[in-house]
């Protein structure tokens, strides 16, 4: 059996991972893409015709659900919500604005 390349499994080159709150760039890059193409009807047919073209019925419905999440926001967990609260009332009153 040959060996396996590369580091042990759980070892990176990056022992911290990507920074909390970073965006993975694909992504990132892909939702830029489709939001700046949206407004074209042909593109959005397209990118429906793609998919359906998948004889796969359970990884037509994947693409589907993905392709939503990228225009759905996910819903904020209990500390993000918090974080947000707590940033908006810093922001209220620094601006001077009361709540």
């Amino acid at each position: 059996m040959a060996e396996k390349r590369g580091l042990p499994k759980g070892v990176t080159n990056n022992p911290n991972g990507r920074p909390k709150g970073s965006k993975n760039r694909f992504s990132f890059d892909v939702r830029t893409f489709i939001y700046d193409n949206v407004a074209n009807d042909r593109f959005i047919k397209d990118i429906f015709t793609d998919i359906d073209a998948i004889e796969e019925a359970d990884k037509r419905a994947k693409l589907k659900l993905e392709l939503i999440k990228l225009f759905v926001p996910r819903p904020l967990n209990d500390v993000e919500e918090k974080d947000k609260d707590i940033r908006s009332a810093i922001y209220n009153k620094l601006s001077g604005n009361s709540m």
